[in-house]
């Protein structure tokens, strides 16, 4: 931090990351330690935030420097996204969200970053039209690592499903940016491809082990995916128990 404030003459744009920056005390005492010194002015900030935080002396704070951009890292809506942020809340950061669209002037810009993903990728219609609705703008990054969320790594049969179910999607997106990004999505999944055959239960152990999310939240998505989902029957046309395996990639089936 020494270093940082000895260096903000010099410095013309700052990026802010995470961890959440917006919970990080002492880069708002360096800011406003530029505010003080005149520098401010000359300064552009960029926020990457997950809108789990705001603090309305923070934005004072940002009213001071000559631009703000500040990302929201939402990659999805609703409970798809409570559950990719658990424990975080949709209606505390839905409502984060306005708030920090309210600020929008000359000098403060609010946008979304959506990082597609092996959890969302079948999701981007929904998220999309959502921010389009409430007037917030976006653009897309794509994640690569860790490999079992990286897109390209999907089966060559899921991606095939994934793909058909965004062409008639696709015919009817009025919006040539939705339309753009949504491709260029499908286009990077479909690049590469020879994982089709890789145990699942790498990737399995890897949720059970590292995200131990309640079992009704996963019910509740898993409940709410796109299609019809028809009870397995035997010859006799009785229920019988069935395996539900999802594929994400080169750690999984």
């Amino acid at each position: 931090w020494e270093h940082i404030e000895k260096s903000l003459p010099y410095l013309k744009q700052i990026d802010i990351y995470g961890g959440e920056p917006f919970l990080v005390e002492k880069q708002w005492k360096i800011l406003k330690r530029s505010i003080e010194l005149g520098y401010s002015t000359n300064q552009i900030l960029h926020f990457n935030t997950n809108a789990t935080q705001f603090n309305p002396s923070h934005i004072e704070i940002l009213k001071h420097f000559k631009k703000v951009l500040i990302s929201l890292s939402i990659d999805g809506i609703g409970k798809r996204f409570e559950y990719q942020r658990h424990p975080a809340k949709w209606d505390l950061v839905e409502n984060n969200i306005r708030k920090f669209l309210s600020l929008q002037d000359d000098n403060i810009n609010v946008v979304a970053c959506v990082t597609v993903n092996t959890l969302n990728v079948y999701y981007l219609e929904e998220t999309l039209k959502h921010f389009r609705q409430i007037g917030l703008g976006y653009y897309i990054n794509i994640l690569h690592g860790p490999p079992h969320y990286n897109i390209k790594n999907i089966s060559g049969e899921i991606k095939q499903q994934i793909t058909e179910y965004y062409i008639p999607i696709l015919a009817r997106v009025s919006d040539p940016y939705m339309r753009e990004r949504i491709q260029h999505v499908l286009d990077f999944m479909n690049t590469n491809p020879d994982y089709d055959n890789l145990p699942f239960q790498v990737c399995l152990d890897k949720f059970s082990t590292q995200y131990r999310i309640p079992e009704q939240t996963f019910n509740n998505l898993m409940n709410n995916l796109p299609g019809t989902w028809m009870p397995a029957k035997n010859e006799k046309g009785e229920k019988v128990a069935q395996e539900l395996v999802f594929f994400y990639g080169i750690e999984g089936c």
